[in-house]
């Protein structure tokens, strides 16, 4: 008698074997705990996007505070809440100085000035429109700018008011108003000064050119003219300075 037997119905042995069925529902199981561990730990970096680029101009005077605090805190923020990096490009220097490279086409991004003058260049030369400054200047202000005038308690020189400074004598330092947002402040108030007093504007000026040509130093920025500053407190010449500075 010759029997046919069908191959198909037959299982092999190993199949019935209690470790081979226990490894077969783990091996699945345990690829598919890795890949979800794989996505769960790297979420973050799936979610990130490519780094921001901003380049950013600012007036000398803020560096240490843009550089240590404002931006870390900045980029911080954006992270958090937008999953996305941001890098910041500065340029540093005198407000008048940064002015004029942006005038030149440096690629600007954000530009943070110290005085309204530098800006008005900026719109005057087409780099900011009309329409963005008078929006700018309708919104609300947090920070105002004052001129302030400090002297020493043993001022030996009574000095109370602009009109009392020797700037023929006294060693006065003013940041170059061609290159300082603060030397621009430290002219207008001087200015300032003289049109309070009530004397005309042609009297205010006079009186403004003559403390600055008569003034002893004019550095590129206040920050220049605060390290100079302190270099005069050590020495026996009477100074002082026209600088804003924290």
């Amino acid at each position: 008698m010759v029997m046919s037997i069908s191959t198909g119905n037959i299982e092999p042995s190993y199949k019935n074997d209690p470790a081979y069925r226990v490894t077969s529902i783990l091996f699945p199981a345990l690829i598919g705990i890795i890949f979800l561990l794989f996505i769960w730990f790297s979420r973050d970096e799936i979610k990130l996007k490519e780094p921001q680029t901003i380049p950013l101009y600012c007036f000398s005077a803020m560096e240490s505070v843009m550089e240590q605090g404002l931006l870390p805190a900045f980029q911080e923020h954006w992270l958090n809440n937008k999953q996305e990096q941001v890098k910041f490009i500065t340029t540093f220097a005198g407000s008048g100085v940064i002015t004029r490279q942006i005038m030149t086409r440096f690629p600007a991004e954000v530009a943070i000035l110290s005085s309204e003058l530098d800006a008005q260049r900026l719109v005057g030369s087409g780099i900011i429109t009309v329409a963005a400054w008078q929006d700018i200047q309708r919104r609300p202000k947090f920070c105002r700018s004052p001129i302030v005038l400090f002297v020493r308690q043993d001022n030996p020189f009574t000095i109370t008011t602009f009109d009392d400074i020797n700037f023929e004598k006294m060693n006065v330092i003013i940041p170059d108003p061609l290159t300082s947002g603060d030397g621009q402040m430290a002219s207008l108030a001087l200015y300032g000064s003289q049109i309070r007093r009530g004397v005309d504007k042609a009297t205010a000026f006079e009186f403004t050119r003559k403390a600055l040509a008569e003034s002893r130093s004019h550095p590129s920025t206040s920050q220049a003219a605060m390290e100079q500053f302190q270099e005069y407190l050590h020495s026996c010449w009477p100074c002082l300075c026209f600088s804003y500075w924290k």
